[in-house]
């Protein structure tokens, strides 16, 4: 199995692999059709599993889907001990601060902010209480039959992630990442794969 042994490395892999999905899906359903939440889970510099909520857990009030979120990461941590998490879903980006929220600025046809796809990875480090948190975004654009427009991956800068922290799902990953985990397997057994499934999410393992 192939090593991936820096953030960037692991980020290119779960993008490109998203990307994919997400020209298959607008083929499939039209344009405007959106992905569910992906979780990429790693094992220090390998792939471990992908978790990815269903569309009925995903059409739940926001405060609900966070917790099944949370509860579902907390386990993977602490019984597999996970080393990183990838968290990709869709949202808009603007290169410009809006006075309104991005998805209502998005609205006016004047507008500059643009639907994209973002990327959170926090990866555990040396010391187990501060781990290591990055962003990036990528946008897109619809074009004719269905297909899709991909922008220019970009950084999010170091003032904006500390902003960003404290908003509820990277400081959700934080927060499980910095937890420790109790006497973790090495895969994933039959007792924790029906939790999984039975809480509204879908399963790959690599």
């Amino acid at each position: 199995m192939e090593i991936y042994d820096d953030n960037f490395s692991k980020i290119a892999l779960t993008l490109t692999a998203t990307q994919i999905a997400k020209e298959s899906l607008t083929k499939e359903q039209g344009i405007g059709t959106e992905l569910t939440f992906n979780f990429f889970c790693w094992k220090y510099d390998i792939p471990m599993l992908c978790v990815q909520m269903n569309a009925e857990l995903m059409a739940k009030p926001q405060a609900q889907r966070f917790k099944y979120c949370y509860d579902l990461l907390s386990i993977l941590r602490i019984h597999l001990g996970i080393t990183g998490i990838t968290f990709i879903a869709e949202g808009y980006v603007a290169q410009e601060p809006q006075e309104k929220e991005l998805a209502i600025a998005f609205l006016d046809p004047k507008s500059k902010v643009k639907e994209c796809l973002a990327v959170l990875h926090c990866q555990q480090t040396d010391n187990i209480l501060v781990p290591d948190l990055c962003m990036f975004s990528m946008p897109y654009s619809y074009g004719i039959k269905k297909t899709i427009k991909w922008g220019n991956l970009t950084a999010f800068s170091e003032n904006a992630i500390d902003v960003v922290k404290n908003y509820s799902y990277p400081q959700m990953l934080i927060k499980v990442m910095a937890s420790s985990p109790i006497d973790p397997q090495e895969e994933l057994d039959e007792q924790v794969r029906s939790i999984i499934l039975d809480n509204g999410f879908y399963i790959q393992e690599f």
